[in-house]
């Protein structure tokens, strides 16, 4: 009975410390075809008082192995592979506590068998083993089966937090709905549409596509107005295939197929 007690009256001398207490972390899951990619971000002030240490740099050894032991996946008490992959520290502001500084961990989990990607516990306690006020929001941010390809469209699957009466940090039991190839299929083609309506270079190119498509073919050139039945049937294939290859790209990207190197684009 003591214990309880203990931990409640911990957290209420932690919360009048801490005159502007820092945000949540937030985590974000992508299911892909053999693992789940991750996106975690942390306020630095509170890693650094779970570690009991202040942080100069991010990107070693220790952190590689300490984020590993603290974000982890299990299904049937066997643990998945966790990598770790880029760790970086950026400016951030939020409305309450102002600009600070966020830890940005990318990660990857990765299941001996996938058909325990839609269902597993996920074990994550990386500032809240040591930090009781803290806690981290998790959210689902792709999940082609379930059409979930944005960050607009994110669903919050849960909080992961300590449990006052047990003192102990539950980890979040995740079930995904099983969906349909259809299903993200459609949400794709919406995605490459609003993509499209949405960008300037985008309606630009198809402009300069579309002109020409009313005119009739002359040797070299272009002639006469084709007509509205010739024109309408043009403009349709035209803006149906430019769509349809767009989301294509789209969906390879998503899927991570595809992932061109960042500083060949860089001018």
């Amino acid at each position: 009975m003591r214990r309880p007690f203990l931990i409640l009256f911990i957290l209420l001398l932690t919360m009048q410390a801490m005159a502007h207490p820092m945000p949540a972390s937030v985590v974000k899951l992508s299911v892909l075809e053999k693992s789940i990619k991750g996106e975690a971000k942390m306020p630095l002030p509170e890693l650094e008082s779970a570690i009991g240490k202040s942080i100069n740099g991010i990107d070693n050894a220790f952190f590689r192995q300490y984020f590993t032991a603290h974000i982890r996946a299990v299904t049937n008490g066997k643990y998945w592979h966790t990598t770790i992959g880029s760790l970086s520290v950026a400016a951030t502001q939020d409305s309450t506590v102002g600009k600070y500084q966020q830890v940005i961990v990318q990660f990857t989990l990765t299941p001996d068998d996938v058909n325990d990607l839609r269902q597993f516990t996920f074990d994550y306690d990386a500032i809240i083993h040591q930090v009781v006020t803290h806690k981290a929001l998790v959210l689902v941010e792709q999940d082609w089966q379930n059409g979930i390809q944005t960050e607009e469209s994110a669903r919050q699957i849960g909080i992961i937090k300590l449990d006052v009466p047990t003192g102990k940090v539950i980890p979040l039991q995740v079930n995904l709905e099983k969906g349909s190839a259809w299903t993200g299929f459609v949400s794709m083609l919406k995605l490459g549409m609003q993509h499209i309506k949405e960008g300037t270079d985008h309606l630009l190119f198809l402009i300069v596509l579309l002109l020409p498509a009313m005119l009739l073919p002359v040797a070299k050139g272009w002639g006469k107005f084709g007509g509205l039945k010739y024109s309408t049937v043009n403009l349709l294939k035209i803006v149906t295939a430019f769509t349809i290859g767009h989301s294509i790209t789209l969906l390879l990207g998503a899927l991570g197929l595809v992932k061109l190197p960042d500083n060949q684009w860089r001018f």
